[in-house]
């Protein structure tokens, strides 16, 4: 991400609707998919200012890792400890090490050259009978200036991303699109940069809300995530997976 974007996502985590959006559906989830207890070994790959990997401390001990310095610096501005900085094409851990990996919009990035590689690297940290939740952003069509600023080198469609996790050697247990209810906001969004031409730097879509916008915002991303615990859904600006590493 452009420097700037990490002191954004860090002072937006706690409140934006988005971030809190996200955290619930991973909340239902885990529910879902994650045994009962509090002591899994967890790798959030990517934690960026680790507003999820802190989240994710309440199922077990969460481990986080960023490329970026500067993620993880921001990182301990949230008093996390378990933090190592390394590429997801080569992570520092022994094979068979989590109950849980999950990568948070981390494949599409520029700096992961090779997203099979990476799932490969997930697959061979992941236990067996363990599970890796991943999302990543949905539809080339939906390119824009958010994935300039972040550095998004690709964009996925649910088919896509499930055939490449299968590749990697993984189960997939549930392959969705997820923001779909806000999903013609993000069209018009995307249309109206296109109208507009902007010649500035780029930015993501990430700001400051409206209090009262930001509550029905988060009411709304909310009630999605308890219906994609239940169903899958047909079409988002995001794709989210749960897969598992089966024993041999």
């Amino acid at each position: 991400m452009e420097p700037e974007e990490y002191q954004k996502n860090y002072d937006l985590e706690d409140w934006h609707w988005w971030f809190v959006g996200r955290q619930n559906m991973v909340r239902n989830l885990l529910q879902k998919f994650v045994g009962p207890g509090d002591n899994h070994r967890i790798l959030d790959i990517g934690c960026g200012t680790g507003g999820m990997t802190k989240f994710l401390g309440q199922y077990g001990t969460a481990m986080g890792m960023d490329i970026s310095e500067i993620a993880l610096r921001f990182c301990k501005k949230r008093e996390l400890n378990d933090l190592f900085r390394a590429s997801a094409l080569n992570l520092p851990f022994a094979d068979d090490s989590f109950d849980l990996v999950t990568a948070f919009d981390v494949v599409y990035h520029k700096w992961v050259e090779d997203d099979l590689q990476a799932l490969t690297e997930f697959h061979r940290v992941c236990k067996d009978n363990g599970l890796l939740l991943i999302t990543a952003c949905a539809f080339d069509f939906l390119r824009g200036e958010h994935d300039v600023a972040v550095y998004g080198a690709r964009r996925y469609t649910r088919g896509e991303l499930k055939g490449k996790l299968e590749m990697a050697g993984f189960e997939v247990k549930k392959a969705s699109y997820a923001n779909a209810f806000l999903f013609p906001l993000v069209l018009a969004s995307r249309f109206w940069e296109r109208v507009r031409h902007s010649k500035g730097r780029a930015r993501s879509d990430l700001g400051p809300v409206n209090r009262y916008l930001n509550k029905v915002l988060t009411w709304i991303y909310t009630g999605e995530a308890s219906v994609l615990k239940g169903i899958n859904l047909p079409f988002g600006s995001s794709v989210i997976c749960i897969a598992s590493k089966q024993k041999v």
